[in-house]
């Protein structure tokens, strides 16, 4: 009777590891074929990269919106309209990640602009949030953990994304005016004394 216990324990140890490596192969599979897949997704250039379908972007359009590329359609494609240059992002705005603070400053933004209340909901239907069209070239491309950083206020998003900008277009940080007026004072000579002046006029004169 042991003896068949084991035995049968046996089987199902054997069955149970046979079964764990059936999911791993799928699971493999699967990974391959997503990333066969993401290779075979239109790609367009945004302002730090290379963007995607599935990809997590920032706006410098809108006030510094972030969320997930829906969809790229090319210039040239059936699905671009071919009424601009540009490619166009459509990106899902609508986070449920951003902090309370941040809803509050995209809420008073829309009210300023509309010069009337608008709320994080009736923005998500007005303006289309969750699928919004946009150029790639007002988008960056930003990972998880820096989208948990910019989700919590405008002015850490606008900071980041200001040294972006400048970093992609190779512009040097604006120089302080105290180190301005350093540079500008190496520059100048120190004014000669009389005493120096006297000398000068010796020597003049000796020659």
């Amino acid at each position: 009777m042991k003896n068949c216990r084991k035995k049968i324990k046996s089987i199902l140890n054997t069955f149970q590891k046979y079964k764990a490596d059936l999911n791993r192969s799928a699971d493999s599979d699967n990974f391959e074929k997503d990333n066969n897949k993401k290779k075979e997704l239109p790609k367009t250039q945004a302002i730090n990269g290379e963007i995607a379908c599935f990809d997590t972007v920032i706006s410098t359009e809108y006030p510094y919106f972030a969320g997930e590329v829906n969809a790229v359609d090319k210039v040239g494609s059936p699905e671009h309209d071919g009424k601009s240059e540009n490619d166009y992002v459509f990106v899902d705005f609508q986070s449920d990640k951003y902090s309370a603070s941040r809803i509050k400053e995209i809420e008073k933004y829309f009210s300023d602009l509309y010069g009337e209340p608008k709320t994080f909901d009736k923005l998500i239907k007005e303006a289309d949030l969750f699928n919004m069209k946009t150029s790639p070239d007002k988008l960056i491309r930003v990972t998880e953990s820096e989208l948990k950083m910019l989700l919590k206020n405008q002015k850490t998003a606008e900071s980041f994304c200001n040294k972006i900008i400048n970093s992609a277009q190779n512009i040097k940080p604006e120089k302080s005016f105290l180190n301005e007026l350093k540079e500008k004072q190496k520059d100048v000579k120190p004014p000669i004394s009389s005493k120096e002046k006297k000398n000068n006029k010796i020597e003049i004169g000796d020659d």
